[in-house]
C-alpha cells in the first residue's frame, strides 16, 4: 500500500483536518508511514475521480471527519462508497451531532466511530494507527518516552561539550596567569638591570673615563613609526616605511627636485627592479657615465646610503602622503605635490613613474623632467 491512512473531510472543516494532520506529523518521527491529505482546489470532475479513487485503492484505512458539512458533500459521500467497496477499513470521527442521513448511517453502520465531545483528537488518531499499522496503543503510547530518552541523551552530550569547553577554557585562563607572571618577573629583571645599568654609568663617570667626544656604553634604541622626523648623525627625513618593531625602516629626503631619468639616447640599462630601488641605484652609479642619469646622481648625492626608490617603494610613500607632508610642512620643506614622480625602474627605453595625486602608476620617456625624491634605509 502506498499510504497507511486516507483523510476524507469537507472543506468547510478544514481546521480540524488539519489538527489531526499536525498529531500524524508527531508520530511520523518514529514510525514510517504515510497519510493522504489534499488541500488543493478540485480543477474538475475526471481529475478528481483520477486522483482520489487512486490514492484510496492504495490506502489501508480512511480516517472521515464527519459533520453536517461532510454529510452534504457529494465528494465525501463518494469517497466512503468507494472505500467501502474497495474494503478499506473506516474510522469516523464525528466533531458535532448533525443527524446522520440513512444511506451515510447505512453504509457506516459497520465501521468504528468516535465523538469528539468524549474523544481527543490524539486518542483518536492513536486508535486510527493502532489500527491501520498494527501496532499496540501501548508501543504508541511510549511516545513520549522515547522523546524524554532523547531529550536526556541530547541534554547529556550538551553537557559534555560544556565540559570540555570549559576544561579548554580553565586550560587558557591557568596559561595566560603564567604568562602574566614571566611578563612580571622580566620587568622586574629589566628594572634590576636599568639599575645596575645607572650605577655603573655613575662609576664611569667618577673615575673620569668617559669624554665628550665617546659614546655612551649604553646606546638607546629608538623605535620609530610613520610621519615621524628623523635625525640621526646629520642623517634626516621622514619615516615612510617601518619593520623590527619600528626599529628599522625607510626615509624619504625632506628636498626634492625636477630632473631627468636619463640625458642619452634612451635605452635599457637593467635597473627593472620593482621593489628595491637600492639595487637599481647601484647598477647606475657602478656606469662610469652615470652623471648622464641626473636623477640617480642627485639621490645618491644626498648620502653613500640613498637612492631613488623603485615603483612599489613610491606607491608606498603615496598612500602615507598626507602624514608625509604634515613634518614636511611644519619644517618649511617643500611637500609632495600631486604631480608626476620618477621611480628607479624602467621600461625598456621608459622608466615607471607614479602619480601623487591619485596613485596611478604609467611609463615616460627618460628625457622628460619629472619630480625626485632619494629616500634611505635605517
Amino acid at each position: 500500500m502506498k499510504y497507511d491512512v486516507f483523510i476524507s473531510y469537507s472543506r468547510k472543516d478544514i481546521n480540524t483536518a488539519k489538527q489531526i494532520c499536525s498529531v500524524l506529523e508527531n508520530y511520523a518521527r518514529y514510525y514510517k508511514f504515510k497519510y493522504f491529505f489534499d488541500q488543493g482546489a478540485i480543477i474538475c470532475h475526471d481529475e478528481y475521480l483520477k486522483r482520489i479513487s487512486s490514492a484510496i485503492s492504495e490506502s489501508k484505512a480512511m480516517l472521515f471527519i464527519a459533520s453536517k458539512n461532510s454529510y452534504k458533500s457529494e465528494f465525501c459521500a463518494k469517497e466512503l462508497l468507494f472505500a467501502d467497496k474497495r474494503g478499506v477499513r473506516i474510522h469516523q470521527y464525528r466533531i458535532d451531532d448533525a443527524e446522520i442521513p440513512l444511506d451515510i448511517d447505512m453504509l457506516l453502520g459497520t465501521h468504528q466511530y468516535r465523538e469528539a465531545k468524549s474523544t481527543s483528537i490524539e486518542n483518536f488518531v492513536r486508535e486510527v494507527l493502532a489500527d491501520s499499522l498494527r501496532c499496540t496503543i501501548e508501543s504508541l503510547s511510549s511516545l513520549k518516552e522515547k522523546e524524554r530518552r532523547l531529550e536526556d541523551a541530547k541534554r547529556r552530550e550538551q553537557a559534555d561539550k560544556d565540559r570540555i569547553k570549559q576544561a579548554k577554557l580553565d586550560k587558557l585562563q591557568s596559561r595566560s596567569l603564567e604568562l602574566q607572571s614571566q611578563i612580571i618577573s622580566f620587568q622586574q629583571a629589566i628594572m634590576k638591570l636599568e639599575k645596575e645599568k645607572l650605577l655603573v654609568e655613575k662609576e664611569i663617570r667618577e673615575l673620569g673615563l668617559t669624554g665628550k667626544n665617546e659614546p655612551p656604553i649604553f646606546e638607546e634604541i629608538k623605535s620609530y613609526k610613520v610621519g615621524d622626523y628623523y635625525n640621526v648623525n646629520g642623517k634626516q627625513g621622514v619615516v615612510f616605511e617601518v619593520c623590527d618593531n619600528g626599529q628599522h625602516g625607510k626615509i624619504v629626503s625632506l628636498d626634492q627636485k625636477q630632473l631627468r631619468w636619463c640625458t642619452l639616447v634612451p635605452k635599457s640599462i637593467g635597473a627593472t627592479s620593482k621593489s628595491d630601488g637600492q639595487s637599481n641605484t647601484d647598477i647606475v652609479m657602478s656606469r662610469s657615465d652615470y652623471n648622464n642619469y641626473p636623477a640617480f646622481a642627485w639621490c645618491r648625492e644626498q648620502g653613500e646610503d640613498w637612492y631613488l626608490p623603485s615603483q612599489n617603494e613610491l606607491l608606498s610613500l603615496y598612500h602615507v602622503k598626507n602624514q608625509i607632508n604634515k613634518v614636511l610642512l611644519d619644517r618649511c620643506k617643500e611637500m609632495i605635490n600631486g604631480n608626476w614622480y620618477w621611480s628607479s625602474t624602467e621600461l625598456e627605453f621608459c622608466a615607471w613613474g607614479v602619480n601623487m595625486y591619485n596613485g596611478n602608476t604609467h611609463y615616460g620617456i627618460k628625457h622628460y623632467d619629472r619630480y625626485v625624491r632619494a629616500v634611505s634605509a635605517f
